[in-house]
């Protein structure tokens, strides 16, 4: 499943990092090789930011990007929660959760539609803190504030995916797109580092095999 490839694929990059840096002696020289292990950092940088994009992208159960028309089933799901929860105080933080999703303004551009998500994000964990404070004074019960913060979570995102489809879109096609460019530079430079290692380091791999074998 695309799930499982995903984690597979966090699990592997994290994972060669780590063994690079180890490799490194965990010195950054100026070689190849140093400038292999700075590109390998960038990488998984950009793929730790971009796992967290990932999250903004409707998806279905197999893993394919939903379209407009499939994400009406989810808004008719959560609609509903709305009306068993939304009275009262919880219709206090409906309204709440709309003005801050037409609040948003993700603009053109990646680094700009980059700093309006973070906004909106740090935005909306301030206003569910609040939210949680004001329920907690006015005596409502833990387990009800706990689903209304719970379903205002989901609605924001659910919201902020239908009101800015296109952004969120041309956001993660961006990010894809300096991702993969970013890879293949990295691998380019560990072949410069292993061709110059193999030509230039002054290591006999075979007297290195036998020594091992003969011990």
């Amino acid at each position: 499943s695309l799930k499982a490839w995903m984690n597979m694929h966090i699990a592997t990059g994290l994972g060669a990092c780590l063994l690079a840096v180890l490799h490194s002696g965990f010195t950054l020289r100026d070689s190849a090789g140093g400038h292999a292990l700075l590109a390998m950092a960038i990488v998984v940088v950009t793929g730790v930011v971009g796992r967290w994009f990932y999250a903004f992208v409707p998806r279905a159960q197999n893993g394919r990007q939903q379209d407009l028309e499939e994400m009406t089933t989810r808004v008719t799901a959560i609609a509903q929660e709305w009306d068993r929860h939304g009275r009262g105080f919880g219709a206090g933080v409906r309204r709440r959760i709309e003005e801050m999703v037409v609040a948003v303004q993700p603009g053109r551009g990646f680094f700009v539609r980059v700093v309006g998500l973070v906004r909106s994000q740090v935005r909306l964990r301030r206003h569910l803190r609040r939210l949680r404070a004001e329920g907690q004074r006015e005596d409502v019960p833990q387990l009800e504030i706990d689903r209304l913060v719970d379903l205002a979570r989901r609605s924001h995102r659910l919201a902020m995916q239908l009101a800015h489809f296109e952004e969120v879109r041309g956001l993660m096609s961006t990010w894809r797109w300096l991702h993969r460019w970013l890879a293949l530079l990295l691998l380019l430079l560990t072949g410069v580092h292993v061709v110059s290692a193999l030509r230039f380091g002054g290591v006999d791999f075979g007297v290195l095999w036998t020594g091992g074998a003969a011990r």
